[in-house]
């Protein structure tokens, strides 16, 4: 094979990786196709209630659907992409919260929290500081778990590092306040102050 052919052959192959490379939808985007999708559902639902219907009942319309099809790809994504697991874990997040702020039932607060933690562990292990963040909050507000203040700690404490380590100094220095607050003489507080302030 010639230079010229080799060089039209790879040039094939890449267009066709990034062909097939844009068939998978970047979970950033699912997530806010489903926040969207949300939205949308969000006004229905005033619209529902403003002709006197009651919106609980009315069928899973099409948008429905596919936002609960987006939600599915990206848990089955989860196992072999950190970024899908930790937008899934957010999405599991949101809705514990808002079925906290609404007085849902006890156990969908619990499910959905559980969800999400779930999600944000393997985003962590994928070294996603963000998720690692998002399950010291958890811990941190009671969100549809018992609060307890060094589970958040030993999360922040794994935020704070994973962070230094991406270069995010400012979010690590976040992460440290946060643990000082709930117990400065913690010895993950002088972990982490040990790291942050030995690299100036």
């Amino acid at each position: 094979m010639n230079l010229s052919c080799m060089s039209l052959f790879l040039a094939v192959a890449l267009m066709a990786e990034v062909a097939s490379a844009q068939d998978v939808r970047a979970p950033k985007v699912i997530y806010d196709q489903i926040k969207a999708a949300e939205s949308i559902e969000g006004i229905k639902m005033q619209q529902s209630l403003q002709k006197g219907e009651l919106p609980l009942f009315k069928p899973c319309d099409s948008d429905c659907k596919k936002k609960f099809a987006d939600q599915d790809e990206l848990e089955q994504r989860a196992s072999k992409d950190p970024i899908a697991a930790f937008y899934r874990g957010l999405l599991a997040m949101e809705s514990a919260q808002l079925a906290q702020r609404v007085d849902a039932p006890k156990q969908h607060v619990e499910d959905a929290s559980r969800k999400a933690r779930e999600m944000f562990e393997l985003a962590s292990r994928g070294g996603i500081a963000a998720a690692s963040w998002n399950i010291a909050q958890i811990y941190a507000t009671s969100l549809g778990v018992i609060g307890s203040n060094l589970a958040a700690i030993e999360w922040y404490s794994r935020a704070g590092h994973q962070f230094f380590s991406a270069g995010e100094r400012e979010s690590a220095l976040a992460a440290l306040e946060r643990i000082e607050k709930m117990d400065a003489r913690h010895p993950e507080s002088r972990r982490l102050r040990s790291v942050l302030f030995k690299s100036k």
